[in-house]
């Protein structure tokens, strides 16, 4: 799950960053906006209550230096699109999780002549090289979790449990759950890689 939970809070981070420094925020509402953003991507809330008196974005060292988090974001987008096509060049059929490419040439060929072109081409040449598409695409890292997902939807309909979160989930003051309304994780993802594209 470190590979799935990290996107939303790359994500959120940067986000919240780009907003920020456009002034699109007010600064009194920064730390709103902030824990908005959170609510909304990464299904939680602060744990206690927040005033405009408090900033907790600076607390994470990447946004207190600077250091953009998109790449982490990204990284994993591509490593899932790269890990697809090296299964297709190694003759793999079936579930994309269950692929494994170690010591196929064929795999090794396709990534040498992606990494060959080193800086001489733009970044999505490279990208073509390798998957054939010039843009990045979330569809292997969606593929690759589907049994996971699909395994979650129907034991949480099991057990009676919602999916998800919706925008008015947020715990009350007396801790009543205010919402019960669900998202799919599947649009979640999907939702992610849209927003890479927009931002």
């Amino acid at each position: 799950m470190k590979t799935i939970s990290t996107l939303p809070f790359h994500l959120v981070n940067d986000l919240w960053r780009w907003r920020a420094f456009r002034g699109e925020y007010k600064v009194e509402n920064w730390n709103r906006h902030f824990w908005d953003l959170k609510e909304e991507y990464l299904g939680v809330t602060a744990p206690v209550p927040r005033t405009k008196d408090d900033l907790d974005p600076p607390t994470i060292f990447h946004i207190a230096n600077d250091y953009d988090m998109i790449r982490y974001f990204t990284r994993t987008v591509l490593q899932f699109q790269f890990y697809e096509k090296l299964c297709e060049a190694a003759g793999h059929t079936g579930p994309l999780h269950t692929c494994d490419f170690y010591g196929s040439k064929e795999a090794g060929d396709l990534l040498s002549k992606m990494m060959s072109l080193g800086a001489s081409k733009p970044w999505w040449e490279a990208l073509e090289v390798m998957t054939g598409e010039r843009r990045m695409s979330v569809r292997a890292l969606l593929d690759y979790f589907r049994p996971l997902e699909e395994w979650l939807i129907e034991d949480n309909k099991k057990d009676g449990d919602g999916v998800g979160w919706g925008d008015s989930w947020r715990l009350i003051e007396d801790m009543n759950v205010a919402s019960t309304t669900a998202t799919s994780p599947t649009m979640l993802l999907i939702g992610l890689g849209f927003v890479i594209f927009y931002f």
